[in-house]
């Protein structure tokens, strides 16, 4: 298949060119001035060639949910996924309960499945665990019966009963004070990643000479900056060691507060994500989810009924959107958190930036960041006018 665009984003620059992909891989780009022939199988011309999205933290999208116990829930996600712009994935289970081993054991499952062939959907990297082990000063939607002390016996039985296939899991650093989960999770190669934290300004980097290779959502469900105490938030951003999540739906955090935090810290040790989770891209109005009520409000904030923001009702494209247009940064710049530094950060070689030799995993948007085409390791997953529905359990266990 042969790509034609003016506008392939690259690691090396925005390029006006051909992009060759053989069995799911990129030959070739071939710049426009070297060009002998007009014959190509996709005409972008006018429109941008982005890599595709890699979104490390989603709990779901338009009724699905990550904690479903149905392998065929996640692949019905995983297209939802490819819908807006997302090529690969991690599963982000969170709210711990009675169904937590069954949930993470049929992600597993559907993973399994994926690899005897995608069809039309994004690629799921693996799982990433969103607790149990979270302060409860700072548990956002998470309920307090959930969280638990951090446990080196528990975490192994995550490990087992999702067959191996946890990549990272948020934790708040201060409850492990010797470090004893991130080693053992080091060991089993599964990153953690710092969040819902009340750790102080010398704990939080405690955690990262310990191991600690990420904070979670930053700035989101962590103790704050203070001109004496810089907390966890100021540590995540002083340290260029550890990436940081980052929402940029701008109402997680304010376009002032993300102008700061790329001034303190490179946009190259940023990583986008969405947050977004089952009641994502639906219209608004009040759901209601495992027997607790929340709101999308007409401006798009998800909302607990003490007000509390409960996750992003946005997707990656969204913020790719806010970032160009509303702060004007470059979009290879951008393209480096939403895709390149996923990638560096779990070692993903094959992914993250459009290049000879990397999976063909490529979005087409319009000059106004809509997506029109998704194609996942070459072939294509999502094109505008495809017919997306929600789920309907959701629909009839949800809808208040």
């Amino acid at each position: 298949m042969k790509i034609r665009c003016n506008e392939i984003v690259t690691p090396a620059g925005v390029i006006d060119g051909l992009v060759i992909v053989e069995d799911g891989k990129i030959a070739q780009i071939v710049p426009a001035a070297e060009l002998k022939e007009e014959a190509w199988d996709e005409d972008w011309r006018g429109y941008k060639l982005l890599p595709g999205l890699i979104d490390i933290h989603t709990h779901g999208y338009y009724g699905y949910s990550a904690l479903s116990t149905k392998p065929e829930d996640f692949h019905a996600l995983s297209k939802q996924m490819a819908a807006v712009g997302v090529t690969s994935y991690l599963v982000t289970a969170g709210d711990h309960n009675e169904t937590e081993m069954e949930n993470l054991a049929a992600i597993a499952q559907a993973i399994g499945e994926q690899k005897q062939g995608l069809n039309g959907e994004a690629r799921m990297l693996g799982i990433h665990m969103e607790g149990p082990f979270l302060n409860p000063n700072r548990r956002g939607a998470f309920q307090p019966e959930e969280l638990l002390e951090p446990s080196v016996e528990k975490m192994r039985a995550y490990i087992e009963a999702s067959q191996g296939q946890i990549q990272t899991m948020t934790m708040a650093p201060e409850l492990d004070p010797q470090g004893e989960l991130i080693r053992f999770c080091r060991s089993q190669n599964v990153l953690l990643s710092g969040g819902h934290t009340v750790a102080t300004f010398a704990e939080y980097n405690r955690a990262i000479e310990q191991g600690l290779a990420c904070s979670t959502h930053t700035g989101n469900a962590m103790r704050q900056m203070d001109r004496r105490e810089p907390g966890a938030y100021g540590a995540a951003l002083l340290s260029d060691q550890i990436f940081s999540e980052v929402i940029c739906d701008l109402f997680h955090i304010s376009q002032p507060m993300l102008e700061i935090m790329f001034r303190i810290k490179p946009m190259s040790r940023f990583i986008m994500i969405s947050d977004s989770g089952p009641m994502s891209g639906l219209p608004a109005g009040v759901y209601t989810i495992r027997g607790h009520k929340r709101t999308i409000s007409e401006a798009g904030l998800v909302l607990l009924e003490d007000g509390t923001i409960a996750g992003s009702s946005k997707n990656m494209l969204y913020g790719v959107r806010n970032l160009a247009e509303i702060l004007l940064k470059p979009i290879t710049e951008i393209v480096k958190m939403t895709s390149e530094n996923p990638a560096d950060l779990f070692s993903l070689p094959h992914k993250g930036s459009i290049a000879a030799g990397k999976d063909a995993d490529l979005i087409v948007v319009d000059a106004d960041f809509q997506l029109m085409k998704t194609f996942v390791e070459g072939r294509c997953a999502y094109q505008k006018g495809d017919v997306l529905t929600v789920n309907p359990d959701f629909l009839k266990t949800s809808v208040a």
